[in-house]
């Protein structure tokens, strides 16, 4: 008889794919587990850092067969640290083979990171991860000094270990040019706001600006448990105690990275489609209802999720750490804004670059307009803004910034909002009273006398209306053309 048998209990690496390829999002992460000494090529290790485009990439790493810069303790009473004698040992990692480096998984030292940039990676974006050449202790660790300071572009940074919260804020607002994802881990209920309890990483207010909370920060509440390398679980089995607890300041940066190659790459990463989690056997805590009001509240404006039955695990929030003392507009409370003039930030400052050395004069002026120009109607068409102006004439150029050797442009963009609340108001009609026509849309259902068909709904029709606009301004209405 003709039967097919599934193995679902293979104990190889089953690496999953990626949700989307060829994403132009790039994140930092600092290792302070040594994973670029593991990991990394010789040259990697020289630049201090290395570049990881996929998952499949991830896990080729652990079975390469490279030199590594790891050095083996092998003091009899296995200290932990590598002396003098023992630099000299050899160059190699601890159980490995010609099958690889690593054929065991990731190793103990640096597993709770590597989940980390693997969990981040499945949404598809390229993760740059720095951190010492080898594992002697003598060697200074500069990773966050080398993604702070690196010439590559960088959308975002995170960690997964909540006690670097601060020092990935001050990447961030140093660089002001990418979004800190900070990690909070919650085992339990909070209790009383005011001294909420089972949480570590809360931001807090700092008298220092570049490791304060700000318009470029995102911390996100909770934990995924999720399944290791073999992608084996039974439910109710002992495989059970073997998933894998991950803070989701990874998923968080994923659905960044998702979002930018969505049909809104201007949008939220939250939501039931930009912000659904991948890989999540369940939460390890899942808070409730008081603790999301104590999270996100204005004191904290920490994020969180929340789990709906056919959307699985979603993030539900998208606030960053913006300060009322803060001298930034309160619509950079929400991280589609702060990523959207990053990227005009970033964008129109490459533009400007070409004109430095250059004469500022009417030519080179209405040059630079008509080449800034069409980011900005970009951006419009694609929903992250809703208006924009840019001038840069003898108006706001005179002789006396002529003679300062300086250049000036005027850009004002308005961001457009993420829907924060829907109001559903539903009205019963008695049997006699009827329902008005609205111009958004209305409809009957009817029995047929002859066959007993109902109707469908139909919706009323609508138009769109546009004009046109000069080429250095535009609104959402006009389309800015």
């Amino acid at each position: 008889m003709a039967d097919v048998t599934i193995d679902l209990d293979q104990q190889g690496f089953i690496p999953l794919g990626t949700e989307a390829t060829d994403i132009n999002f790039v994140a930092a992460f600092p290792s302070f587990n040594n994973l670029v000494a593991a990991l990394a090529t010789k040259d990697e290790r020289e630049l201090g850092y290395m570049v990881v485009q996929s998952v499949a990439d991830w896990y080729a790493r652990l079975t390469s067969t490279y030199n590594t810069g790891w050095y083996i303790d092998e003091d009899a009473n296995s200290d932990g640290i590598i002396d003098e004698d023992e630099k000299q040992s050899v160059n190699a990692t601890p159980n490995g083979s010609a099958a690889g480096n690593w054929p065991d998984g990731p190793d103990d030292e640096w597993k709770a990171e590597w989940w980390a940039v693997h969990n981040y990676l499945r949404y598809g974006g390229t993760c740059v991860i720095a951190g010492p050449a080898d594992n002697l202790s003598s060697t200074e660790n500069l990773a966050l000094e080398t993604i702070e300071n690196l010439f590559l572009d960088i959308d975002c940074v995170f960690t997964n270990d909540y006690s670097r919260n601060e020092r990935i804020m001050s990447i961030a607002n140093n660089r002001g040019n990418c979004i800190a994802v900070c990690p909070v881990i919650i085992t339990g209920k909070l209790g009383d706001c005011a001294t909420p309890k089972n949480v570590l990483g809360m931001p807090s207010a700092s008298t220092d600006l570049s490791t304060s909370p700000s318009k470029l920060t995102y911390h996100i509440a909770g934990q995924k448990l999720h399944l290791g390398t073999s992608q084996s679980y039974v439910i109710g089995d002992e495989t059970s105690d073997n998933l894998i607890s991950t803070p989701l300041a990874s998923d968080a940066a994923g659905c960044m990275a998702r979002t930018v190659a969505s049909s809104s790459p201007y949008g939220s990463p939250a939501g039931t489609e930009r912000g659904r989690v991948l890989d999540v056997v369940r939460l390890e805590y899942t808070p409730t209802n008081s603790d999301i009001t104590c999270l996100s509240g204005d004191g904290n404006k920490v994020n969180y999720t929340r789990t709906f039955q056919g959307d699985g695990t979603v993030i539900f929030s998208d606030k960053t750490g913006r300060r009322e003392s803060q001298s930034d507009p309160a619509i950079f409370d929400y991280v589609n804004v702060s990523r959207t003039y990053i990227y005009l930030n970033r964008a129109v400052s490459n533009v400007a670059r070409r004109y430095l050395f250059e004469r500022n004069d009417a030519a080179n002026r209405a040059a630079f307009v008509n080449t800034a120009t069409p980011i900005l109607r970009s951006v419009l068409s694609a929903g992250g803004i809703s208006e924009y102006s840019i001038v840069c004439d003898s108006v706001n150029n005179p002789q006396t910034v002529i003679d300062d050797n300086g250049f000036v442009v005027d850009l004002q963009i308005k961001p457009t909002r993420s829907v924060q609340n829907v109001t559903l108001r539903f009205t019963a009609k008695a049997g006699t009273q009827a329902i008005p026509n609205t111009s958004t849309g209305s409809g009957t259902a009817s029995a047929s006398t002859t066959g007993g068909s109902r109707t469908t709904p139909t919706a009323a029709s609508s138009s769109i209306t546009s004009s046109s606009t000069t080429s250095s301004s535009g609104s959402a209405g006009s389309g800015g053309y």
